[in-house]
């Protein structure tokens, strides 16, 4: 399959009625939403029409502008479409928009939710994000930051004034993406046949995987979320035994902020983020996260221990026992754990 790009004129059907087209259709509808003078919001929608009735995934707000666009413009006033609307529905089928515009979403899980409205094919995500030249994945930062409709509109809709910022946004979704295919995984080599003699082994790897999988997410998301923030930084600092008493010289100090940015950021990188008793807390307090009981992760991580250091044994040498039955449970309940976390710190952040 592939994808074609199609926009909607104000008063047309949310679904066009399309002849010998089995392909995904990507819809942009614009919008009467004036934004800080300009008009650039579009609702974006992805129909598959590979099924019967036509599937609509209803994605969002993005923003598109293009090169050198005034405020007193429609959203769709520019010659481009001008002559793009005066073409039958069939024609209006495209591979890419022209090389001056340029797009940003409206809302932090875009880019994940396109990779998974695409089901993760990489051709698929790839040709979408190059066809609608989305700004972050086809590297136009540079050439768009002196533009009015970039700094007056979409600048500060998405709170962006550099590189490093337009970055961020995307990497904020790494975590969970890299998490959601190591569980993928762990399921299909769980559901996978082994002989009778090798299903307690490989039981006992896939415990280790799957805290493991948690361990990457929860290390991944604290640090980039307290890297991001001056203020958090100084939090985490605070709190951290490594660093709080912490004396330093006058040519450290000298440093300012930036030292100390460097200083919390490897004590990070050097904790263990399965140690449930340490990990937890800095979610509480640091990033104000409100978490269940988690008895279950505690027990979870010490079973971790006897697989990944002792091969399945306790300290008193009695074989652990894991079933297909207990990862299955503990497969639901770290899902449903990232789930909280990534709410509260992506979605409704409260720190």
């Amino acid at each position: 399959m592939k994808v074609k790009l199609y926009i909607n004129n104000f008063d047309e059907p949310a679904i066009p009625e399309l002849q010998y087209f089995s392909d995904y259709l990507a819809v942009l509808t614009p919008t009467t939403w004036d934004d800080f003078g300009y008009k650039v919001s579009f609702t974006l929608h992805i129909i598959d029409y590979s099924v019967s009735p036509p599937k609509k995934t209803d994605i969002g707000v993005i923003k598109l502008a293009f090169k050198d666009q005034s405020p007193a413009k429609s959203a769709i006033s520019y010659d481009f479409y001008t002559a793009y609307f005066s073409k039958n529905i069939n024609q209006r089928l495209l591979d890419s928009l022209p090389d001056n515009f340029f797009s940003l979403p409206e809302y932090d899980s875009y880019y994940t939710d396109i990779k998974n409205t695409f089901s993760n094919n990489k051709a698929l995500v790839d040709q979408f994000f190059f066809m609608i030249k989305d700004v972050l994945i086809n590297k136009l930062q540079e050439k768009i930051f002196t533009q009015d409709v970039f700094k007056k509109s979409l600048q500060r809709t998405m709170c962006f004034s550099s590189h490093e910022e337009f970055q961020w946004l995307y990497q904020r979704s790494k975590p969970l993406d890299i998490f959601n295919t190591q569980i993928e995984k762990a399921n299909k080599i769980l559901n996978a046949n082994y002989q009778d003699f090798l299903e307690d082994e490989i039981y006992i790897m896939l415990h280790g995987f799957l805290i493991a999988a948690l361990e990457n997410y929860l290390s991944n998301t604290f640090i980039k979320i307290v890297m991001s923030s001056d203020e958090l930084i100084l939090k985490q600092a605070n709190k951290d035994g490594k660093l709080k008493d912490k004396k330093f010289t006058v040519s450290e100090l000298a440093q300012g902020k930036e030292l100390l940015k460097q200083k919390v950021k490897k004590s990070l990188h050097e904790m263990a983020f399965h140690n449930v008793e340490t990990v937890i807390p800095m979610f509480k307090d640091i990033l104000k996260c409100e978490l269940q009981d988690l008895r279950w992760l505690v027990e979870a991580v010490e079973i971790r221990h006897d697989c990944a250091h002792r091969g399945g044994y306790t300290k008193d040498l009695n074989k652990v026992e894991i079933t297909k039955e207990s990862l299955e449970e503990i497969i639901t309940k770290i899902v449903i754990f990232v789930r909280e976390i990534h709410e509260q710190v992506y979605i409704k952040p409260k720190f």
